[in-house]
């Protein structure tokens, strides 16, 4: 890159905190003076003049130190003019200007005025790149013809008035890298450098937490899902969140069968592809206790040392335990570990007094999420849990085990405290259930293309924002869950048994179901998606009946492939099959939403020849 340049330097204001690298008067949160510059170096010609320079601010400064040379006066509140004598030095001469705000605190920014010999000089001696963050730029002011030379992650690009943009590519799997930016003349002699440092994970851009959840795994389960295609693409979503994940959080059934050989493979793909800034916390599940203390210690050897975690993350509790046998329901944990975790709550309760308590257990509490009720083989909750947990409304407690999509509803709970499933990275189409329902989760498609789990962090208003992901697909569903302060207050609690489904949902317009013959035993049906005005339709029932009204097939459970998300067709298309042949039937078709409320039939008929 060459440009012949011989341009007034003008310092730019920039807004954002990273790029502020002087400060004068007291800049904390919420108060209302400040004052800022981009860079810590102004540089001039040689020639006597007048140069202007911005700055950032809202107080009424004064100059209380200078060169001999320069006469710095405010124009205004943000605009320092600089009066120069003339330079008729060969090189650079350099003087400090201080500036002293309301408080007596000061600013000091130097200023070069450079000279006749062949020369380039920037405003700043660094630059720094932050996660997602990846631009970064200098005002260069030379005499002469100038190259840039940078390392191979950063490329250049010059700007008007004698900036200079530089961009980094993301860094992935390290926690950051530095190099060297030259500023050169035509033959190579070096006239200034600038050092560069890029961070992917910085206390500057995360100062509270943002970590995943995701449980049920099952790797070496080669009967139903195929983890081998499924760790990759669950995987490389959470790899590549922007800002990125600090933690990831494994609650549980992580090896199938609790053979050495799986969680061996647990720890190779979490290693290639996850980067190795993103710590991960294995909890045991009932599957992980299936090969007895042999699948224990096989866990322990490879993904995790320590049954059960009291740590904090940026200033916010954890508290992790890992199950204590294969029991899924009853008393999953024993009394040992009872003890740590209401110790810790305790513990947390007090150190922590306006925070969220996050507790992670594969199990759920009982009588709180679908799959904690008395109703089936899927129920999955520990007798002890809930009791621990209601003293503290701060908890927010993340579960594994039920395989139910987050997209329904009623996989968070709010009275006592929160309580929130994760979903599972290995799809089984269970039912999904809660209290009077029986609510099935009808067929879809492959099963490693359906994984799903939370992204969870604290936003600009200290909420807790939990994320709804497909991990397989790496799509983000509507609707985020919001946990909000004072998290000590359960009338804050807006997900709770008080919900309802609002409105029936219902067919567009004009919709009808197509019907086409394909043999005198089968036809094609077109089903159009139905509409809902809250969390969306779920499922749709088909039943096909003769003129008696007799159902000639059993009722069809279809999934409305809601977690395809854009990559949802826009109409569901099936086979029916087994049909009788020159009968009259009718085929209908009601969408039910999360809450169980229907949408009116929508029918056809045909007679099969």
């Amino acid at each position: 890159m060459k440009k012949t340049l011989y341009i007034l330097a003008v310092l730019l204001c920039c807004n954002n905190l990273y790029a502020e690298e002087h400060y004068v008067a007291s800049v904390a949160k919420y108060t209302d003076s400040w004052v800022s510059i981009e860079g810590s170096i102004v540089t001039i010609p040689a020639e006597a003049g007048e140069y202007l320079t911005k700055i950032n601010t809202n107080l009424d400064l004064k100059v209380s130190n200078r060169p001999f040379w320069l006469s710095p006066s405010f124009v205004d509140k943000t605009t320092l003019k600089l009066k120069a004598t003339h330079y008729s030095g060969k090189g650079f001469r350099t003087g400090t200007i201080t500036l002293k705000g309301r408080d007596m605190k000061s600013i000091a920014i130097t200023v070069k005025q450079i000279g006749s010999a062949a020369t380039a000089s920037s405003n700043k001696s660094e630059i720094k790149f932050y996660s997602d963050k990846l631009l970064d730029s200098v005002l260069i002011t030379s005499n002469s013809t100038y190259n840039i030379k940078c390392p191979e992650w950063i490329t250049a690009e010059l700007g008007e008035d004698g900036k200079c943009l530089f961009y980094a590519k993301k860094l992935y799997g390290e926690s950051s890298r530095t190099g060297e930016i030259s500023i050169t003349d035509t033959e190579g002699k070096v006239f200034e450098t600038i050092s560069a440092t890029q961070y992917y994970y910085d206390k500057h851009l995360y100062s509270t937490p943002r970590f995943a959840v995701i449980s049920d795994i099952h790797f070496g389960d080669t009967n139903a899902g195929y983890w081998y295609n499924r760790a990759p693409k669950f995987l490389k979503t959470l790899d590549t969140m922007e800002p990125q994940l600090q933690y990831v959080f494994i609650v549980g059934d992580i090896g199938d069968r609790g053979q050495e050989e799986q969680y061996i493979d647990v720890k190779n793909y979490f290693n290639k592809y996850l980067r190795k800034g993103i710590k991960k916390i294995f909890i045991r599940g009932n599957h992980d206790w299936i090969n007895g203390e042999t699948g224990v210690k096989a866990f322990n050897t490879h993904i995790s040392s320590t049954d059960n975690y009291y740590i904090d993350i940026e200033g916010y509790p954890f508290i992790a335990v890992g199950l204590d046998g294969t029991l899924y329901r009853g008393e999953t944990i024993n009394e040992e570990t009872r003890n740590f975790v209401n110790n810790a709550l305790k513990d947390a309760a007090v150190r922590y007094p306006d925070k969220p308590i996050f507790v992670f257990t594969h199990t759920l509490p009982r009588h709180t999420i679908i799959g904690s009720y008395d109703d089936g083989d899927y129920a999955a909750y520990d007798d002890n849990l809930d009791d621990m947990l209601r003293p503290y409304p701060q908890a927010i407690h993340f579960s594994g085990h039920t395989h139910m999509g987050i997209m329904d509803p009623h996989n968070i709970y709010q009275k006592y405290y929160t309580a929130v499933n994760d979903g599972s990275q290995k799809s089984d189409s269970h039912p999904t259930k809660f209290p009077g329902k029986n609510h099935y989760q009808a067929s879809s498609d492959t099963d490693y293309y359906l994984t799903e789990g939370l992204v969870v962090y604290i936003n600009d208003d200290e909420e807790v924002v939990m994320e709804r992901w497909n991990t397989a697909r790496g799509i983000k569903y509507d609707n985020d869950w919001i946990v909000s302060p004072p998290f000590n207050d359960t009338s804050r609690f807006k997900y709770t048994n008080a919900r309802t489904g609002g409105k029936n949902p219902w067919w567009n317009a004009g919709a009808e179901l197509k019907v086409t013959q394909k043999s005198s035993t089968e036809c094609f049906i077109e089903i159009p998606h139905a509409v809902d005005d809250n969390e969306g339709v779920n499922r749709y029932i088909i039943s096909v009946t003769n003129n008696a009204g007799t159902k000639v097939i059993s009722d069809i459970n279809q999934s409305a492939l809601q977690y395809m998300g854009s990559d949802r067709p826009n109409t569901i298309k099936m086979l029916l099959q087994k049909l009788p042949t020159g009968v009259p039937l009718t085929i209908s078709v009601v969408g039910r939403d999360y809450y169980e409320l229907s949408t009116p039939a929508l029918t056809n008929t045909i007679t099969l020849k």
